[in-house]
This record gives structure tokens, C-alpha cells and sequence, in this order.
């Protein structure tokens, strides 16, 4: 919780969203334009949702690039570390900062499953469904 270790460059503020949506990034290149994109573009009012950009201490200067994507969005905001803390660390990072009533975790890399917003509302919304509190898109590596 030491706040020389992460700039923040803060865009949003007032009523807290329904969903954080954390994006951890280091070095990721263009990858990251298309995990912006469709979390940008799912069928959620931007106000109820937030984007979290936690940037583990990049060298390819995708924070500028991210910067360019993201203007026009109020609904973001920008963490950068000042020393690398990794994955969890960045997530870490991104929850101290998260407002919403649900966290969705990405990578630099993975773009939301289309619908990610309709499957939250349904799992909330469903009493014979355990509540998740934590979402994210899954990943499964076959041999």
C-alpha cells in the first residue's frame, strides 16, 4: 500500500460501478488494443463498469499507447508499479483501487467472452447459483 510504488493516474469518479474490470499488463504491444476493445464493447452501459490498466513496469512504452486508447473513456484508470511485482501483484494492485460489487481479471492478452456481462447478471440473479464474486475469462491449455 505504499504509494511510491504505483503512479496513478485516476480518470473516473462518483457512484461506484457493478463491475472492476483489472487488466494486468507488461510489454503487451498491440495485444492489448483488442482486450480493450471488447471489454469496451459489451453490452454494458459505461457506467456500470470500470477499467482498472495495472501496468507492471513495461520498457516497450505501451503506456503511452495505452493512454491513446483509452482517452475518451472516463470510466478507466491507470496504475503503473515502479518496480515489477507480477501477475498476482498486479491484481493486488488492482483491487485496492476497485470500486465495483465484482472483479472480472484479464490479461494484456485475453479478450472477454462475448456476454461476459449478461452471464454476471445471470449468476447474481440466480438463487440456486452459488454468488460469484470473482469473473474472468477461463484458459485451457490441451497437451
Amino acid at each position: 500500500k505504499k504509494m511510491e510504488e504505483t503512479n496513478i493516474m485516476l480518470k473516473n469518479s462518483g457512484t461506484p460501478p457493478l463491475f472492476s474490470v483489472i487488466v494486468n499488463v507488461y510489454n503487451p504491444g498491440s495485444l492489448v488494443a483488442d482486450c480493450l476493445h471488447s471489454v469496451f464493447m459489451q453490452n454494458l452501459p459505461q457506467e456500470d463498469f470500470e477499467v482498472i490498466i495495472v501496468d507492471d513496469c513495461s520498457t516497450d512504452g505501451s503506456i503511452d499507447y495505452i493512454d491513446e486508447l483509452t482517452r475518451g473513456y472516463g470510466n478507466t484508470t491507470t496504475l503503473r508499479h515502479t518496480r515489477t511485482k507480477g501477475r498476482g501483484g498486479a491484481y493486488n494492485t488492482g483491487m485496492r483501487s476497485a470500486r465495483g460489487q465484482y472483479i472480472v481479471f484479464m490479461d494484456e492478452g485475453t479478450p472477454p467472452f462475448d456476454g461476459i456481462w449478461t452471464n454476471a447478471r445471470y449468476r447474481m440473479k440466480s438463487p440456486h447459483l452459488l454468488p460469484a464474486g470473482l469473473l474472468g475469462p477461463v484458459a485451457i491449455t490441451l497437451p
